[in-house]
C-alpha cells in the first residue's frame, strides 16, 4: 500500500488542502482505517485517496449548461404620438405665455421703482447757505439810570416798582 500527503493529493485534484480535509471529515467513518499522521503529516492510502478523490469530483463537478433558447425579442407595438406630441405643444406654449408675463412683470417693476426714487435735486441746492441770526428782543433802559445814590436808594426802599424793567 502506496502512502500520500494530504497537500500532494489537493494538488493533483486541483483544489486547496482545506477542501480536501472537509472531504476528509465529512467520511472520517470510510476513511479512518486509510489515514495516517506521522511528524504532523497526515498520509492517507491510494484506495482512500480513489474514495477521497470520487467525493471531491462528485460535488465539484458542473453539470453540462443548458442550450439556452433564444428568447425573441418583443418588437414594440406602433405607438400613436400625437397626444404626446400635442402636450408638448401645450406646454411650450404656456412656457412661451409665462415667459411673456415675467418680462411684463419685470418692465412693471422698473416702472415703480421709478416712480417711488425721489426727484433730482436742484443744482443751487448744495451752494452755501446765508447763516441767519437768531432774534433776540431788546433790553429795556436800566431804571436807576440817571439817578443820584439819594434817589437809587430811596426807589429801592420805598418805590420798587420802579426798578421793574419793562419791554419798550
Amino acid at each position: 500500500m502506496e502512502r500520500i500527503r494530504i497537500s500532494t493529493l489537493a494538488k493533483s485534484l486541483g483544489t486547496s488542502t482545506t477542501t480536501v480535509y472537509k472531504h476528509m471529515k465529512r467520511l472520517d467513518a470510510r476513511l479512518s482505517a486509510h489515514i495516517t499522521k506521522e511528524g504532523g503529516v497526515t498520509f492517507i492510502t491510494t484506495e482512500g485517496a480513489e474514495i477521497l478523490k470520487a467525493s471531491i469530483q462528485a460535488t465539484t463537478v458542473n453539470p453540462a449548461l443548458p442550450v439556452a433558447v433564444p428568447v425573441p425579442v418583443p418588437v414594440p407595438a406602433a405607438v400613436d404620438l400625437a397626444p404626446v406630441v400635442n402636450r408638448l405643444e401645450s406646454m411650450e406654449k404656456a412656457f412661451l405665455i409665462m415667459a411673456e408675463e415675467i418680462r411684463s412683470l419685470k418692465q412693471e417693476s422698473a416702472a415703480l421703482r421709478m416712480r417711488l426714487e425721489p426727484p433730482p435735486l436742484p443744482q443751487d441746492f448744495f451752494k452755501s447757505i446765508k447763516s441767519v441770526e437768531v432774534w433776540k428782543p431788546e433790553m429795556p433802559a436800566d431804571p436807576l439810570a440817571g439817578m443820584s445814590f439819594i434817589e437809587k436808594v430811596w426807589v429801592k426802599v420805598f418805590e420798587p416798582q420802579r426798578m421793574r424793567k419793562f419791554s419798550s
